[in-house]
């Protein structure tokens, strides 16, 4: 009958799903409190370690923006007083011609 055709069906239906699960075998660990505490307590450990560690290259990271921002106060001091001296010695090269020529216009009124 049609009823136990699709009993058939759904059963093979099934058989075939069936086949296709996978199961997947595992042993419950038992879990011994100290030694969970000790692994802990060396993960701590372990993290305490790594946390100096970044402090101390956050410490450098710092000490080392502070020593860039003093050579750039200096290197900006530098400039300014190369640039001051340059001033000074295109004045000094100016008043050096001008009193030259003077002297040459001098020399020439006196011949």
């Amino acid at each position: 009958t049609e009823t136990d055709r699709e009993v058939s069906r759904n059963t093979l239906r099934f058989g075939s799903f069936a086949q296709k699960v996978k199961n997947k075998i595992s042993v419950n660990e038992r879990v011994d409190e100290k030694e969970l505490i000790k692994q802990y307590k060396d993960l701590i450990i372990d993290m305490k370690k790594k946390i100096k560690k970044y402090a101390n290259a956050i410490q450098v990271t710092k000490k080392t923006e502070q020593e860039n921002s003093q050579l750039r106060r200096r290197n900006k001091d530098m400039v300014e007083k190369l640039e001051k001296h340059q001033r000074t010695q295109r004045e000094l090269e100016r008043r050096l011609n001008l009193l030259q020529r003077i002297i040459t216009e001098s020399n020439l009124m006196q011949v």
